[in-house]
């Protein structure tokens, strides 16, 4: 019996030393987590539709891959399924010189290990960046397979700062856009 125990605390052991390695890893997946979706402009998605939530942004579609954002011409965010399924979201936070501070594609993210203060995983479905000097660059949780919500702190190279974040996104032109709901457009926002 005591052979047993042992044998049970050491699987234990193992599993949540790599659990919390995999957590501390600046190279990794978000999985969807089990919680229910929020208050949201768009509400509940349908059965088919994925979500994402952009400061004061909503994006519901059905029809994928779909660009959220678009700047001069290039895709900056995109949602998109996982061959699962659930959601799969793609962009990249820059620094304010022009380097990549992390870069998710379809969930999967990496983090500049030269170019961020800390990182911060609470689970497997979250998400939190600081840069170097110790602002908030991104943070995202993974509600489910059908929902994401994202704050983050986008620059591009020519353009003012476009700041989502606490209900409201500042577009780099300083238009403020609040509780806006986009449903299966062919591109949610486009900046020139």
């Amino acid at each position: 019996m005591c052979i047993l125990i042992v044998f049970i605390a050491s699987l234990l052991l193992v599993e949540w030393i790599g659990k919390q390695k995999e957590l501390s890893s600046l190279h990794g997946w978000l999985y969807p987590a089990n919680e229910i979706l929020p208050q949201n402009p768009c509400g509940v998605p349908s059965k088919d539709s994925l979500i994402i939530m952009l400061g004061g942004i909503t994006s519901e579609s059905n029809k994928f891959p779909h660009t959220v954002l678009e700047v001069k011409g290039e895709k900056k965010i995109i949602l998109d399924r996982n061959p699962n399924g659930s959601l799969a979201i793609s962009l990249d936070v820059l620094s304010e010189d022009g380097r990549i501070i992390t870069k998710v594609n379809k969930g999967e993210f990496i983090v500049n290990q030269n170019n961020y203060l800390s990182m911060k995983r609470t689970d497997r479905s979250s998400l939190q960046i600081l840069d170097q000097y110790g602002a908030e660059v991104l943070s995202m949780r993974y509600f489910n397979p059908q929902a994401i919500w994202i704050n983050a702190y986008l620059r591009y190279p020519g353009m003012a700062p476009i700041i989502m974040s606490g209900g409201k996104t500042v577009m780099g032109h300083g238009t403020t856009i609040s509780e806006s709901c986009f449903k299966n457009v062919g591109t949610d926002i486009s900046i020139n």
